[in-house]
């Protein structure tokens, strides 16, 4: 039965309860599923016709998917849409923090030409912070509004709202620039424009399937976040020649250009997750079970552990630098008209650079999740910025102050501060492990709402305390915070969700001795099809060699007994790929050592090959088969497109099969080129660690280029 239009709708809404935009789209739903409905039993092969049949008269339109089916499928779409929005996060917080180096000349009435003639009823220290505290204060607010609103009418929407409102909250700023209050009062209006941040995350949460993913996406994120903090008060050092307050206008225009952007590139994720393939990850594996609703208690505990480590990471930066270090290195020397150890521009530039340091953190941030897990890393960041703010105290307070003293504050600052901020990068992913996918905006929101009122509120109230109880009680009250987190987060490191995932058990050294009845039973296993590591294999077959006989080789077995278990396999597989490609780079140094042993080992391996290869490929096939079969590829559509799948899926190796001398280093090349697919993480982090100076004096080795 074909519903009308008219009874769909108000079966499914109330008559005026909804927005207009709800109404029309509705509206909409009804057609489209009256359309999809109203093909009868007679016209269903016109259908057919009409979707498969007509190529050659297929219009643009007809062949236009879904943004959100674009995401899934292309490529391309998914990278454009992805960088578009970081850009967004980087244009966004470039824009609020553009005037940041320039706010504690704006609080000084003599510091500038642009100097607000009064801040009353503030201090210096205290006014410095009450500037930026109005813009963390909105973006607060907004934070508790964005992330739930993505989650009802779509990212890209509020994420396009955000970046139109930091326009008009720039030009709102610089129209009120000669007043305190006033420009205090539009730094508020922008900073509730700026709430792009949660929906940046909850956005990650819905197109990056695997955990390992998300982790690494989360702090790249960040990391575009703090990036653009730190190029914002760049641009406003470099501008400040042209006042205080121009670099308002190359904020604006940048976001203008985010806006167009992301109006172009940015696609609105759907509901359809995309599954992470089966690569032998128990912790892909363990994504696919989401939870059905939010843990409040865990999620308390988290955001108790985070505002505690906010305001003592505020302790250690930027406490530390103003009035700190701004007092010790600058100020005190003023007062008493000598030189300085450290001037206004060094101030800048150094507070700046403490920005970006951020930046490595993100790149190690995974890693240390990865081994250590997400409250370890929390725990690690609590504990570091306790010990990092205390020793900056005690370098501050060495009298009287030098350059020596100066440059080991600086060192400490710059070689401490990039492990504090592991403790804020992994809250983000501890929450999107505690709510399903329709909340995440939701508990993301929250978190960016603490992390901003927190933000807002601690650099003030710290230089509240720095100017009525000075700044060595608050820089003791500060690592006292860091270390309240650190025994709030520590009950987490027993949570199950937040450790490390298990490490993979090692395999034991190649060429193992094997006792007789030890190759017996596995000789009988590789027969019957049951896994045997390659390791082991291995370890037979150069034992067979030495007696003369024929290599063995592992039967695939049957599909049925394997398709429960593809994940097991495809970490055996990993792990067998790692042993034969140890060995493959153990026979290209041979070759290219000129080892005459190589040739003779290639032709003795011509009368090893047992005779059963021609079973085993049949064998092979009938595996293949049927996984292709079981997972929806066995259909009635053109075999060139499996044909062209399974090519380019395994390109040649040799051509004919058969490995001689002549062409071996070129098999081998092609060989390693094709296992690195499936081990390039692990292979990246190998490589990076044999890279040095020295290699620049090697002579590089002969490229051959790739067959096929």
């Amino acid at each position: 039965m074909v519903a009308t239009e008219e009874s769909w709708v108000e079966e499914d809404r109330p008559s005026n309860n909804r927005p207009k935009w709800k109404r029309r789209w509705i509206s909409r739903e009804a057609k489209r599923r009256n359309s999809l409905n109203s093909v009868d039993s007679t016209s269903w092969k016109d259908e057919v016709k009409k979707t498969y049949c007509c190529f050659a008269g297929d219009s643009k339109n007809d062949l236009e998917l879904a943004g959100y089916q674009e995401l899934v499928t292309n490529k391309a779409v998914f990278l454009w849409s992805v960088n578009s929005l970081r850009f967004a996060i980087f244009s966004d917080t470039l824009s609020s923090m553009i005037l940041y180096p320039n706010y504690a000349l704006m609080a000084d009435p003599n510091g500038h030409r642009d100097s607000f003639q009064s801040t009353t009823p503030f201090k210096f220290s205290s006014a410095t912070y009450f500037i930026p505290m109005t813009a963390l204060l909105g973006m607060a607010i907004a934070g508790t509004i964005t992330g739930r609103l993505s989650d009802k009418v779509g990212r890209k929407p509020v994420i396009l709202a955000c970046l139109a409102g930091s326009v008009f909250g720039s030009i709102i700023k610089w129209t009120l620039r000669r007043s305190f209050w006033g420009f205090c009062i539009a730094n508020f209006f922008n900073g509730l424009m700026s709430g792009s941040l949660p929906v940046a995350l909850a956005y990650v949460s819905d197109v990056f399937t695997s955990l390992r993913q998300k982790s690494k996406q989360f702090s790249v994120i960040v990391g575009f976040w703090v990036l653009g903090q730190s190029t914002g008060g760049i641009i406003g050092i470099l501008m400040e020649s042209r006042g205080l307050f121009a670099p308002l206008w190359a904020g604006a225009a940048i976001m203008v250009v985010a806006f167009l952007v992301n109006m172009k590139f940015l696609v609105e994720p759907g509901k359809i997750r995309v599954p992470a393939e089966i690569d032998g990850d128990e912790e892909e594996k363990d994504e696919l079970e989401l939870p059905t609703g939010v843990d409040t208690q865990t999620l308390v505990h988290i955001l108790i552990g985070a505002f505690l480590d906010i305001v003592g990471s505020k302790a250690l930066f930027p406490i530390c630098m103003a009035p700190f270090a701004f007092e010790t290195f600058y100020n005190d020397f003023i007062k008493v008209g000598d030189d300085p150890i450290m001037s206004v521009t060094s101030y800048k530039w150094i507070t700046m650079m403490v920005c970006l340091l951020v930046l490595p953190s993100a790149v190690i941030t995974p890693k240390v999740f990865q081994s250590f897990g997400l409250a370890a890393g929390a725990v690690l960041g609590n504990f570091v910025t306790g010990v990092v703010t205390i020793a900056l105290l005690f370098i501050g307070n060495i009298s009287p102050p030098s350059r020596a003293s100066f440059g080991g504050f600086v060192a400490v600052m710059y070689i401490g501060f990039p492990v504090t901020v592991i403790s804020q990068l992994s809250t983000s992913p501890m929450l999107d492990r505690l709510a399903p996918i329709d909340q995440r905006g939701y508990v993301q929101g929250i978190f960016t709402t603490l992390l901003n009122f927190g933000n807002a509120f601690a650099p003030w109230a710290l230089g509240l305390l720095a100017d009525t109880f000075g700044i060595t009680v608050t820089l003791w009250i500060g690592a006292g915070f860091s270390f309240a987190a650190f025994f709030v987060n520590s009950p987490l490191l027993f949570k199950k969700e937040y450790k490390a995932p298990k490490a993979k058990k090692k395999a034991p050294k190649q060429h193992s001795t094997l006792t007789e009845e030890e190759e017996k039973v596995y000789i009988q296993k590789a027969s019957e099809g049951v896994y045997v590591p390659a390791r082991i294999i291995s370890d037979i077959n150069m034992s067979r060699i030495e007696k003369g006989d024929k290599y063995i080789i592992n039967h695939p077995g049957c599909y049925d007994r394997d398709k429960e278990n593809l994940n097991k396999i495809c970490s055996e597989g990993k792990e067998d790929i790692k042993q034969l490609h140890t060995t493959i780079r153990r026979l290209l140094a041979r070759y290219q050592s000129n080892d005459p042993a190589l040739g003779v080992m290639i032709e003795a391996n011509k009368t090893c090959y047992p005779p059963e290869m021609e079973e085993v490929h049949r064998e092979i096939g009938l595996w293949f088969g049927d996984y292709l079969k079981d997972n929806g590829y066995i259909r009635p559509f053109p075999m060139q497109i499996l044909k062209l799948m399974i090519v380019r899926s395994f390109p040649p190796l040799v051509r004919g099969g058969n490995i001689t001398i002549d062409n071996f280093e070129e098999t081998m090349l092609n060989i390693s080129r094709v296992y690195y697919r499936y081990l390039q993480d692990e292979l990246d982090a190998e490589s990076e660690q044999r890279r040095g100076l020295r290699t620049l004096f090697r002579r590089p080795p002969r490229r051959m280029a790739p067959v096929g």
